[in-house]
């Protein structure tokens, strides 16, 4: 009778990755992976430069808010801290949406597969 020799950690090891499928990702894949990251960097950066620009005028409008004399006055100031601010949104939400549209080609987008 012959003694069955125990198999080492490394041939178990290598017995379980040889039966795990390897998939490569395919050239679209990788094109949109970059397209994503330079939506997130372009995104990131108008992002840090909107919020700068809004906390300038915030602190603008603070500053003569702090300083009226009357109601009516401050008022005034809110009232035109306010449209100031929903025009600002509005137009960083477009930039936004440009960025990502302009960075969302046909890399990106799957085609629909017809069955």
């Amino acid at each position: 009778m012959t003694q069955r020799k125990s198999p080492s950690v490394d041939d178990l090891v290598k017995g379980m990755v040889s039966n795990i499928p390897v998939k490569y990702p395919r050239k679209g894949v990788l094109n949109g992976m970059g397209t994503w990251g330079s939506t997130v960097d372009e995104c990131q950066f108008e992002a840090l430069g909107f919020l700068t620009m809004r906390m300038e005028k915030d602190n603008e409008a603070f500053r003569q808010a702090a300083i009226c004399t009357s109601v009516s006055e401050a008022l005034t100031v809110q009232s035109r801290w306010m449209d100031e601010a929903f025009q600002d949104y509005g137009a960083e939400v477009t930039k936004m949406l440009a960025i990502c549209t302009k960075f969302g080609g046909s890399e990106v987008q799957r085609k629909p597969r017809h069955t």
